[in-house]
């Protein structure tokens, strides 16, 4: 039992981690799956999804960095935070009762984008100094 708590919250630990660098993450994130994507269904070499993912990582960095461009994305990934949450809580736990299903999503889109507006602070002071 305490090998499992342990487990659990190292989890969460690595999670708290990887929130503080939410944009690298996301960045890292839809790369991955873009090179899934394209080398299981697609077909392609491996070597093409890696790069793909490179590339797609770094344009969002740099989209990320102009006040538009992160806007956008920071409100489509935490709308995608949240219908992931509400898609979750509604089908599995709360069948039925959407209630908890939307309340979980706004959560989650606020904190998200909290996240994300925290993120953007501190690397436009960095930038600034």
């Amino acid at each position: 039992m305490a090998l499992i708590l342990l487990v659990v919250f190292l989890q969460i630990m690595f999670f708290i981690f990887l929130l503080r660098y939410i944009v690298f993450v996301e960045g890292a994130l839809v790369g991955f799956v873009v090179a899934v994507y394209m080398s299981h269904d697609l077909g392609f070499h491996p070597a093409y999804g890696v790069t793909v993912a490179i590339l797609i990582a770094i344009a969002n960095l740099v989209l990320q960095s102009t006040k538009i461009g992160f806007a956008l994305l920071a409100t489509t990934f935490s709308l995608m935070y949240a219908n992931f949450v509400y898609e979750k809580l509604v089908e599995h736990y709360t069948p039925g009762d959407t209630t908890w299903g939307w309340f979980g999503a706004i959560v989650c889109f606020t904190v998200s984008m909290a996240l994300h507006g925290a993120t953007f602070i501190n690397r436009r002071e960095t930038l600034n100094t």
